[in-house]
């Protein structure tokens, strides 16, 4: 792109847009995810910045959360762990939600109910 100047207290937006990977967390419970963005601004003391996007679950897998939740569980604890050497395939992480049971036929005979989103 060709040069251009900012002047103090002006506002600039760059329309952009970029596939999201399907391996990118969903920015559930505590999860975020981020651009890094960088800018070329001569004696700026930090030209870089942190963008934060939310990643929301694609059809499919909203379907399946809320499935989980008309069952009667709701989720405890979300997080991203590696994965074992045997089930890298694409990356080397994946998303695991735990969910506990609190109303329905599964309460008070399951202690929680896991579930780990592997990308395809």
């Amino acid at each position: 792109t060709e040069p251009f100047s900012v002047e103090p207290n002006e506002k600039v937006e760059i329309p952009f847009s970029f596939p999201m990977p399907i391996e990118a967390p969903l920015t559930l419970g505590m999860k975020t995810v981020w651009i890094h963005t960088g800018l070329d601004i001569k004696h700026s003391i930090d030209p870089s910045d942190r963008d934060y996007v939310q990643v929301l679950p694609n059809a499919l897998l909203s379907s399946v959360l809320d499935s989980v939740n008309e069952l009667g569980f709701k989720a405890r604890h979300i997080e991203c762990e590696e994965l074992p050497h045997r089930l890298r395939k694409q990356v080397p992480f994946a998303q695991e939600f735990e969910f506990i049971p609190v109303s329905g036929e599964h309460y008070g005979k399951l202690d929680e109910l896991e579930l780990l989103i592997l990308p395809r």
